[in-house]
This record gives structure tokens, C-alpha cells and sequence, in this order.
């Protein structure tokens, strides 16, 4: 993908009807192919945290957020184990 988001990436984010200042939990986030542009869209009044299973991913999107994104935060957690309270996030995604 060259560093850019797919069709269906794309996709996901319009249906996800994001609008700015919204709490976004991306699962299986990966590096933060999805991430990056759900951050930008929710803005500076907007939080964005990135799920993913391996570490090396979460490293990853670390390193790539890492002064770019700072309504950004990853963490590593398995998708099935995921433990928030109830109206923590108002929209969450996931692209795999």
C-alpha cells in the first residue's frame, strides 16, 4: 500500500461516521494504517488509541505517531480481551 490507505480502508472511516472531538478505539490496529487517518479526522479535541497483539506492531506505530500524532496512544492487547468501561470510546474500528 505504499504508506497509503487502502479503498477499503477508506471505506471503513466514511461508514464509520467519525466526527471531530470523538474517542476512536481502533482494534488490531497494526502499524496505524488506519489510525494515522482516524487522528486526523477527529482532530486535536479527538483521542485515537490503537490496539494490537504484537508488540512489534504497537513499536512500530509507536515510532510513526511519535510526534505527529499526539491525540494517538497504542497499546498492546489482545482483541478478545479488550477491558473498558461501557461509553469509553464513541466509535470503534477495525480493519481485519
Amino acid at each position: 500500500m505504499l504508506g497509503r490507505p487502502s479503498a477499503t480502508h477508506a471505506r471503513l472511516i466514511e461508514v464509520s461516521k467519525l466526527t471531530p472531538g470523538d474517542r476512536v478505539l481502533d482494534v488490531a490496529c497494526g502499524t496505524g494504517l488506519v489510525t494515522f487517518p482516524v487522528a486526523e479526522w477527529v482532530g486535536d479535541y479527538g483521542e485515537v488509541l490503537g490496539t494490537d497483539i504484537s508488540g512489534c506492531m504497537v513499536q512500530k506505530a509507536r515510532a510513526a505517531a511519535d510526534g505527529l500524532f499526539p491525540n494517538v496512544s497504542f497499546r498492546r492487547m489482545e482483541a478478545d480481551s479488550l477491558d473498558f468501561p461501557d461509553a469509553t470510546f464513541d466509535v470503534a474500528v477495525c480493519a481485519l
